[in-house]
This record gives structure tokens, C-alpha cells and sequence, in this order.
């Protein structure tokens, strides 16, 4: 069973990005879009993952502590953007993935500066 999931990016590269990693899982429906005047708010939307390896990037999300800085997942999976400080989110990447890879594709995306959307 397929499951949607929609992720939001700064910049075109970012998305095409992902949308390039997507390529090896079993997917469907791939589309990367412009958003005409950038993320609108309207929409509960989480924070991409801080920390990162394996040739991902990081944005530097998360929290400072004595350990350095704690990815955004450990402090809290689903910790909602501010919802007005995120207008500058200009492209959506949209994909149907199978249901038992949507945890570790949603990972994947956070892990490449993706904020993604909540659906449920």
C-alpha cells in the first residue's frame, strides 16, 4: 500500500536533491513544484533533521548543549516550524511511497533540509 508524503525546500537544488535520493526506493508520482510566494503557513510542517553523514546535508536545526548540538529528532520527532518564520520555503517535492519505507524516506528527506508536511 502507497502512502503520500510532501516535503518543503528552499531552493530548487535541495528538492532535486531529494527527489534524486527518492530514485531508489520503490516510489510513484515524483513531482518537484514552485510555490508561487513561497510556504504559505497554512500547513503543520516538521523540522529537518540537525547532524547528519553519509554525504546528507544538515541546516543546522537543533539545539546547543554540552554534547554540541542535539539533532532536532531527538528533542522531539514531530516539533512543529513556526509557522510565520518559514516563508522562505519555495519549492514542494510530492511522492507516493510504500507505506513500510515512509518512516525512513521521511527520515531521509529531514536528513536533506526537507520540512516535512503532516498528513495525519
Amino acid at each position: 500500500m502507497s502512502k503520500h508524503i510532501q516535503a518543503y525546500f528552499q531552493t530548487e537544488n535541495e528538492a532535486e536533491h531529494v527527489r534524486t535520493l527518492l530514485q531508489t526506493y520503490d516510489t510513484e508520482s515524483v513531482e518537484v513544484g514552485k510555490l508561487d510566494g513561497g510556504y504559505s503557513g497554512d500547513r503543520r510542517i516538521i523540522i529537518p533533521i540537525a547532524g547528519t553523514g553519509g554525504g546528507t546535508q544538515a541546516n543546522g536545526a537543533g539545539v546547543l548543549g554540552a554534547g554540541g548540538i542535539a539533532p532536532a529528532a531527538v528533542l522531539g520527532d514531530e516539533d512543529d516550524l513556526d509557522q510565520d518564520g518559514h516563508r522562505d520555503l519555495h519549492y514542494v517535492l510530492s511522492a507516493k511511497v510504500l507505506e513500510e519505507e515512509y518512516e525512513e524516506i521521511r527520515n531521509m528527506i529531514r536528513h536533506n533540509r526537507g520540512h516535512v508536511e503532516r498528513l495525519d
